[in-house]
């Protein structure tokens, strides 16, 4: 290890920074070690215990809580005086899903912390936050009352003050019930989710307008609410599902809330809404505000302690001045050029270290600002403060978290820990300050429903996950550890609040938000090293890996995406080299095997695959979104490593690579980097190493083979050729239909016909049984279909008289597959017309047969009639694409086409009788513009009688050039 230059180096060393790259020797991966058992946080009891509460009678027990609801979390606050209490909470829900329960202390300190959800054999405690009083838990008075509960617990209220019982599920509506030993006043928050009536809940509920409250914004589901002033002046009466938003005149006063109906359910943001049974409860819990010495307003008391906290962390002599700490990488050029191949990584895309220089001049690091910590883009911060400071108001925002450095101290930590000749800031303790303090300032934003505030307005499950995986936990994970205990027990304290009331949140349809919590959790594991959250990330990624569909897939939107996909398979590439959990490996090696399979290599170079069965973006997996696992798991899985560079090749071959990459660095040490930093290339970096090679394309396999994957996908590999062809139905029907009708228009700017480039968004799957891929070892893909128009699908179009076109029905096609004999057949409906057709493959060694039949239930008469043939084309067609036959604007009769290359290797279609054929050879861009997707038209009748039929067949056929250089196998 070189530490010429590195200050501060006998710090870092001391604490042992080795974390930051795990080699693929560590197979174990991360292992905490065990975590102390720190006196507890609350105070002891100073009287006699009461007996525990029961729930099969009332004798001890002074107030009971019932049908609470969580939807899906809500906090209960309790206000306690000199005696203590003891509480028990029963968390019941019929669909058994997780839940959490965490019972604060008047300090907000974790007293209690459990968590269950099922196939545990007993609820998880934490050792340092569970029973603080000492009792074990009882033995449960009733076994028929709690049969069917999720958590049955039992905690004490120990001093005097407002007390949280906080609860959070992954289901709605999951109910709570709370027994104490004494009746308390109280207020309940269902925090950013659904607000609704409990248990004997009186029609009149009260609420503290907090200090520097400005606004409170009410959308009614069932019922209504009627708000009156502090002088019983009605403010507002809302019963309906629209905003409404309510001015606020005065703070610390108490509103109150009336219910004309039995049945009420709204929302609320703008400030915490606590609805208390009292005015006095209700002055009490003050809306759990907690005002600053210096006049703003936070949620929680954790920030109030990091405020105190903060100026120390941005003391000179912790953070340093930023010219001072800047060094050019230039100065390491000799150690850049001693391993250029991986050394260049770090010059790829979402790369940090080459822009650690710009961030540092970037931060604002005044411990006097009310901005100190965080970063900017103007060249020079505002001092003062603005008339809503980010943790002063109860507005939504999003702390420093936007997307253009959300990334930022987590590069800083990485550059501080990076053990690497090429690193100058190897060993600056002062990044690791600047790391915490940036985020640090960013918790004070943090609401009282422990979510960022662009979250506070909806429920939605994965509202935190981008910010969380991609902002606040990467640099606690790294930088914790190597800090002051001061510093980084409050950054975990804080942090925490974030991790709990997330961890049940269920898994959402479009799977990459969910999967960016593998990462969050996997980090706040390391950076506390505790080994209870240890055990939680590796139950949510178990968690997650059940998740995925049969065939192997994690769902976007409902079906499968190759481009999406790539987000998903980054965080779970992370998250095993993160930790080391080789069970969850399976789930990676099963997606990218389905994905796999909808790929394959070209000749000439690359990779191109259909993706007609896309749901979100316009990109296939040869497009998978950052890179995916690639890069990550190359070493660990062959599924992967197939897609890294081909073999190593001649001395020659290396050389010429180890130049260009010597080029690229040294044009990268001489740039001025005038942006923030990125992380997702930097695992590329970390984990560089050489490839598994022993996987196969499956395209590629010498074996003939017919597979399907869970009734959604059939591959077929025969000697001449490999088709793919999507038979599944993945989509919602719901959100086919909504998306269905814009489609049937002409795509903008005619597109289709123009070469236009495509929008990214603009999908829609385009299914019924056609061709997805269509690949053969000489020439490569030659059909391929694309989710951007009918005319990018292989099938059925009709053009109507009114310029709309309709194809075959999504949710109307069946599919019957006699692999013996290697047939399949489709059947199915064009949609909105009384056409149907029964689409027939034969799959022969050398060729493949389409019959296409089209009959008439009624009469009808069209414009056009056609089946479509999408064929590959553009730059990765790198010998080219060349289609016979007329331009696109003539129709010629015909009986053949074909698409070939330089080397006079390709496709001819052959029909078995003549018909009028279009070619587009400029059809529409990929978004890079690096392929397109051009097309045969091939004309059928296009008026026909009830009763009447259409009938086209045609032969797919393989042409081998005279020297034929088929595709790396």
């Amino acid at each position: 290890m070189s530490t010429a230059g590195n200050a501060g180096c006998g710090f870092l060393v001391s604490v042992a920074v080795a974390a930051v790259r795990i080699s693929s020797a560590d197979a174990a991966g991360y292992r905490p070690p065990p975590a102390g058992q720190p006196p507890a946080t609350a105070l002891t009891w100073t009287s006699p215990r009461p007996p525990p509460p029961r729930f099969d009678t009332a004798g001890g027990a002074s107030m009971e809580i019932g049908g609470l609801h969580a939807d899906p979390a809500l906090a209960v606050y309790l206000v306690v005086g000199n005696a203590p209490a003891r509480g028990r909470a029963l968390i019941r829900n019929a669909k058994g899903d997780c839940a959490m329960l965490r019972v604060f202390d008047a300090d907000e300190r974790l007293t209690h912390w459990q968590y269950v959800e099922p196939g545990l054999e007993a609820p998880i405690c934490h050792p340092r936050d569970a029973y603080v009083d000492g009792l074990p838990p009882p033995v449960p008075a009733d076994a028929a009352l709690l049969r069917g509960a999720l958590l049955d617990a039992h905690f004490a209220l120990v001093g005097r003050g407002v007390h949280q019982v906080r609860v959070q599920t992954g289901v709605k509506a999951t109910d709570l019930r709370l027994v104490l030993t004494a009746a308390l006043p109280f207020g309940v928050s269902f925090q950013n989710g659904h607000f609704s009536p409990w248990r004997d809940c009186p029609e009149r509920l009260y609420a503290c307008v907090p200090p520097r409250a400005e606004e409170l914004t009410i959308a009614c589901v069932e019922g209504a609410v009627r708000v009156l002033d502090e002088r019983d002046r009605v403010l507002r009466e809302a019963s309906d599902k629209r905003a409404s938003t309510l001015n606020v005149e005065r703070t610390d006063c108490v509103w109150t809330f009336e219910f004309p109906e039995k049945v009420w359910r709204f929302r609320a943001w703008g400030f915490p809404l606590i609805l208390c049974t009292t005015p006095e409860a209700a002055r009490a819990i003050r809306a759990s505000a907690e005002v600053l010495p210096d006049g703003s307003v936070v949620s929680h008391k954790f920030q109030r302690r990091i405020a105190e906290l903060l100026p120390g962390i941005l003391a000179p002599e912790n953070v340093g001045a930023a010219e001072a700490l800047i060094v050019p990488l230039a100065s390491r050029q000799a150690a850049w050029l001693r391993d250029p191949l991986r050394n260049v990584k770090l010059f790829g895309y979402g790369t940090s270290l080459p822009k650690v220089a710009y961030a540092l001049r970037r931060q604002n690091v005044d411990p006097a600002d009310p901005w100190g910590g965080l970063f900017f883009r103007e060249p020079k911060p505002n001092a003062a403060p603005k008339p809503r400071p980010r943790w002063d108001g109860f507005l939504p925002v999003g702390g420093f978290g936007d997307r253009a450095h959300s990334s930022t101290p987590a590069a800083l930590a990485k550059a501080a820990l990076l053990d690497e000749p090429i690193n100058p800031y190897y060993g600056k303790r002062e990044l690791l300050f600047r790391a915490a303090a940036a985020c640090l300032r960013d918790l004070l934003a943090l609401s009282e429903a422990e979510v960022w505030r662009n979250a506070a307005t909806d429920p939605y499950p994965s509202g935190m996950s981008f910010q969380m995986g991609q902002k606040d936990l990467p640099p606690f994970g790294l930088a914790a550890p190597h800090l002051p205990e001061a510093v980084r027990a409050i950054w975990t304290e804080g942090v925490r609040h974030m991790v709990d009331r997330t961890f049940t949140d269920r898994l959402v349809s479009c799977r990459n938000q969910s999967s960016h919590q593998l990462v969050s959790y996997a980090e706040f594991a390391r950076g506390a090293q505790d080994p209870v959250y240890d055990r939680l990330s590796r139950l949510f990624a178990r968690r997650f890996a059940a998740g995925a569909h049969p065939a192997g897939y994690h769902e976007e939107a409902t079906g499968p995406c190759g481009s999406y996909i790539g987000m998903t398979h980054w965080h779970m590439a992370v998250y095993y080299r993160l930790s080391g959990d080789r069970e969850f490996l399976d789930s990676i090696r099963n997606s990218y095997r389905f994905f796999n399979h909808t790929v394959a290599p070209e000749p000439g170079g690359g990779v191109l695959g259909g993706f007609n069965f896309n749901h979100r973006v316009s990109m296939g997996f040869f497009q998978e979104q950052w890179s995916g696992a690639k890069g990550i798991l190359d070493d660990v899985l062959p599924e992967v490593g197939l897609w890294a560079a081909g073999p190593p090749g001649t001395p020659e071959s290396r050389q010429r690579r180890e130049e260009r990459a010597r080029e690229q660095i040294l044009k990268g040490l001489k740039k001025t980097y005038e942006e923030f930093p990125g992380q997702t290339g930097d695992p590329r970096f970390e984990y560089d190493a050489e490839p598994d090679k022993s996987g196969i394309w499956p395209a590629c396999e010498p074996q003939p083979f017919t597979r399907t994957f869970a009734d959604q996908l059939l591959a077929v590999k025969r000697p001449g050729y490999y088709a793919v062809i999507y038979i599944g139905k993945p989509m919602a029907e719901w959100a086919y239909r909504r998306n269905h009708p814009r489609f049937r228009k002409p795509m903008p700017d005619d597109a289709e016909n123009t070469g236009k480039p495509i929008k990214e968004k603009y999908v829609l799957p385009f299914l019924g049984g056609g061709l997805s891929l269509f690949w053969t070892p000489d020439y490569g893909a030659a059909v391929m279909a694309a989710n951007w128009s009918a005319l990018m699908h292989h099938g059925l179009v009709a053009f109507n008289p009114d310029g709309t076109r309709d194809w075959e029905d999504y949710y109307a096609t069946a599919v019957k597959l006699d692999e013996p004999n290697g047939r399949l057949t489709v059947t199915g409906r064009i949609a909105g017309l009384p056409l149907r057709y029964t689409r027939r493959y034969r799959f022969e060694p050398e060729q493949l047969a389409i019959e296409l039949t089209v009959a008439a239930d009624a009469d009808v008469s069209l414009m056009r009639l056609i089946e479509n043939v999408p064929l590959a084309g553009g730059k990765r067609k790198k010998r080219g694409a060349e289609l016979s036959g007329p331009h696109a604007d003539e129709a010629a009769p015909g009986m053949d086409f074909t698409v070939m290359d330089s080397a006079s290797c390709g496709v001819r279609f052959e029909l078995a009788a003549p018909r009028p054929l279009r070619v587009c050879r400029t059809g529409p861009l990929g978004k890079y513009g690096d392929y397109r997707i051009n097309r045969v038209e091939i004309e059928l009748p296009a008026t026909l009688k009830q009763g009447e039929a259409a009938r086209l067949a045609y032969r797919l056929t393989p042409v081998r050039g005279p020297v034929s250089s088929p595709a790396e196998p």
